[in-house]
């Protein structure tokens, strides 16, 4: 029995357009919250733009606790 292809959704689907950035020629590269609080700090920590911390969120200084996942087969 040959395997079936493989099935993707389209890209409509996945509100890429809806995230996507718009870049001004002139105009400075803007960093989200969610970028400045859990990827800036350990890249740069010193960068005027990081965000240490933030009242319900894990990240600190970029770093979050370890997570741990259970993952069970389901017939």
């Amino acid at each position: 029995m040959a395997e079936a292809a493989p099935v993707f959704c389209p890209d409509g689907a996945l509100a890429y357009r809806r995230s996507r950035t718009v870049f001004v020629p002139g105009q400075g590269l803007a960093l989200d919250d969610a970028y400045r609080l859990a990827r800036l700090p350990p890249v740069a920590p010193d960068h005027p733009g990081v965000i240490p911390a933030k009242d319900g969120r894990d990240y600190v200084r970029g770093h979050h606790p370890r997570v741990v996942s259970l993952v069970l087969p389901v017939p």
